[in-house]
């Protein structure tokens, strides 16, 4: 076979199925386990609550388009409050939304309006937005819904550092250092 007969491909075929499995294992136990365990990302922002400070920041969200038709039935409907009526107007429309907590400099829009609660019109690089402005909070201590991307990274930090050292009190790590020098002698007489 191929393989037998070109050693390097062996290795490398070696390397890309021992990439597979451990892609696979910290997929089933890290990044899957961080994204899916609301209790544990819960109880690791309890625990960990202070490193999710911030500044003074805003709950926004923002509608936008090339087009600047949209902002005034917009701003009509975001006024009455219907939702439903909201959604189809901006799913008719083909306007994007997005929502989130912001700091007044990291976005530019935010800069153009007051900041406070209130709903504005506002044109930035030839883009119409809405910014829907619902909530001005202070500086402190971020929700935990504010702060969950932060903590799943954090959290998945977290569980790999734990799962290996749980790998590494099981299972210790012997070198032989006679083979160990035999490579590196080797390694030296290729060069």
């Amino acid at each position: 076979t191929i393989s037998q007969q070109y050693p390097e491909y062996r290795y490398l075929l070696k390397e890309y199925y021992e990439g597979i499995l451990l892609f696979d294992v910290m997929e089933k136990e890290v990044w899957s386990k961080a994204s899916q365990d609301s209790v544990g990302q819960q109880a690791y922002y309890e625990a960990q609550k202070k490193n999710y400070g911030t500044g003074e920041r805003a709950k926004v969200t923002f509608y936008s388009s090339g087009d600047n038709k949209f902002t005034e039935p917009l701003k009509q409907l975001v006024m009455d409050g219907s939702e439903s009526k909201i959604e189809g107007f901006i799913s008719q429309q083909k306007i994007k939304v997005e929502a989130g907590y912001f700091k007044r400099e990291e976005q530019a829009v935010l800069q153009k309006v007051p900041w406070a609660k209130g709903v504005y019109s506002v044109e930035n690089n030839g883009m119409y937005y809405l910014a829907w402005l619902k909530e001005i909070l202070p500086a402190g201590i971020m929700s935990f819904e504010e702060a969950r991307p932060a903590v799943i990274s954090d959290y998945q930090t977290f569980l790999e550092k734990n799962w290996v050292d749980q790998l590494k009190a099981k299972y210790s790590v012997k070198i032989n250092e006679k083979g160990k020098q035999y490579i590196l002698q080797q390694l030296q007489v290729q060069q």
